[in-house]
């Protein structure tokens, strides 16, 4: 139990250290921010994103997906849903930043459609069904990167997300448009 918990305290360090290059990266070192994490009682860890506003550590962020599964495979990356954080006097104009057209779902939405579909293949309760791992993606054209023999195809390039569920040891891969009318599931994640 305790090589467990060191694994997720160093999985949450590894999630901590991608945020903050990010921020950093934006904020040429500007900013401070910390990862939140901590262990429930069913073995998940919990993540969460603070950041200091001149001498305080502000109101603590939490994205959609912030569960770290208690029998995640060694040595996988884990991700959390997209957070999005604003840093005063950045250097960053708002025609820089990466932020979703009004027409997109909200991620909770594309994410909570995903869930129900898979749980209906599989036959499982949503509840049995984690969420390991999410990014937006641009697919190459309208099969959302899972073709099917036989199926012609829009040759457009199509953003959307790639959603990772795990459940009973195994995971599965659901693929999305970006505003989540078009959902297909796409073999193990």
């Amino acid at each position: 139990m305790r090589v467990q918990a060191i694994v997720w305290f160093a999985a949450g360090m590894l999630v901590a250290f991608g945020v903050l290059g990010a921020v950093w990266a934006a904020t040429s070192g500007d900013s401070e921010v910390r990862i939140n994490a901590r262990r429930l009682d069913d073995g998940r860890v919990e993540v969460g994103l603070q950041q200091r506003n001149n001498k305080a550590w502000g109101p603590r962020q939490l994205p959609q997906s912030r569960f770290l599964p208690a029998d995640a495979e060694t040595g996988r990356w884990l991700n959390s849903t997209p957070l999005s954080v604003s840093v005063a006097d950045s250097g960053v104009s708002e025609e820089q930043s990466t932020t979703a057209p009004d027409n997109v779902a909200a991620p909770e939405q594309i994410e909570s459609a995903a869930r129900r579909l898979l749980a209906d293949e599989l036959d499982l309760d949503e509840r049995d069904l984690a969420l390991v791992g999410s990014e937006t993606v641009e697919w190459s054209d309208a099969s959302l990167g899972c073709p099917q023999e036989g199926s012609a195809y829009a040759q457009v390039v199509t953003p959307g997300y790639r959603l990772v569920f795990g459940f009973a040891g195994a995971s599965r891969a659901v693929h999305t448009n970006a505003d989540g009318s078009h959902i297909v599931i796409c073999g193990d994640g």
